[in-house]
């Protein structure tokens, strides 16, 4: 219950009551979508525990771990998904409130570029940065 509410409140800003739990201003057209993210939220927050129960009681062993087993993993991904697309909505109206027109992103652009540049002196090569990102991906796995 407790990240649940922290989802709703911290993660996505909904929750106001004079809004009807929701927040003032939204990206997305219809509100029954948050309502349905918040609802189904909740109810898969608790979906692991179905892990807990003896799989007897449901049916046999092998139907169990086939079926029920990867059904759950998926509503979990599912859940996910649905926090992080809320979760970078509510970073989204966070920034362009704070006076930015969006988000910002983290991609390499040219200001970056020339940050990077002045910062290191002469521009770093593709070829020299792309070998360091597969060396700290291989020392990182």
């Amino acid at each position: 219950i407790f990240t649940f509410s922290w989802d709703v409140k911290m993660d996505w800003g909904l929750g106001d009551v004079n809004y009807g739990f929701l927040r003032k201003r939204l990206l997305f057209r219809h509100r029954g979508f948050y309502y349905w993210v918040m609802f189904s939220n909740l109810i898969l927050r608790f979906s692991w525990t179905l892990t807990l129960t003896p799989f007897a009681i449901f049916t046999n062993k092998q139907l169990y771990q086939t079926m029920v087993v990867p059904l759950i993993a998926f509503l979990e991904l599912f859940r996910r998904f649905q926090w992080a697309l809320l979760r970078v909505e509510w970073e989204h109206m966070k920034h362009s409130a704070a006076g930015f027109p969006s988000a910002p992103v983290f991609f390499d652009n040219e200001r970056e570029r020339h940050e990077r540049a002045k910062n290191l002196g002469d521009e770093p090569s593709l070829l020299l940065e792309s070998l360091l990102m597969v060396i700290g991906l291989l020392a990182v796995g």
